[in-house]
């Protein structure tokens, strides 16, 4: 019994040495920063992609009314040339009744090639068409409801979740 808390002891100082010696020569993460510069996010990953997707919807003015919206389309599978046409109408109505619908401004990836990149994943089983809106007199979820309703297509697992909703606002 006495080997057994004589090994106790021996763990626990151990253990308190290793903590001291860790934290006395674990670096001053403030001076870190100051010296190297604040750590950034790659441009590879998808958070920064969906920052310069939202980028692109900037230049709309910045009113309190415009919300951004981003409608994703997804295939387990793969997208099919089928599915592309069939999206591509859809976005093209969207686009060509901009009034109608209270639309700002739609990133048409099948009008600007240029962000066939940042839009489609590399597999090709995701497609994101970024829109803002004006909000007038509709609720977040009946503008979600009818962008949905109108860029639904058929085969193709599609949507526009509250959470990917942004206030320019906020």
């Amino acid at each position: 019994m006495n080997k057994l808390i004589n090994k106790s002891w021996i763990s626990i100082i151990l253990w308190g040495v290793i903590l001291t010696v860790v934290l006395v020569t674990m670096p001053d993460m403030g001076k870190l920063v100051r010296d190297k510069g604040q750590a950034e996010i790659d441009a590879n990953y998808s958070y920064s992609i969906a920052q310069n997707i939202l980028k692109e919807l900037d230049h709309v003015s910045k009113d309190d009314n415009v919300l951004d919206t981003i409608m994703v389309y997804h295939n387990k599978e793969k997208l099919s040339q089928e599915n592309f046409n069939l999206i591509k109408e859809k976005v093209s109505n969207l686009e060509s009744n901009k009034e109608k619908y209270g639309v700002k401004k739609v990133l048409n990836v099948f009008t600007n090639k240029d962000l066939e990149d940042q839009v489609i994943s590399e597999d090709k089983t995701t497609l994101l068409v970024p829109i803002s809106i004006e909000k007038q007199d509709r609720t977040v979820d009946e503008i979600r409801e009818k962008i949905s309703s109108l860029l639904k297509v058929d085969g193709v697992e599609c949507y526009s979740k509250a959470r990917i909703l942004f206030w320019r606002t906020l």
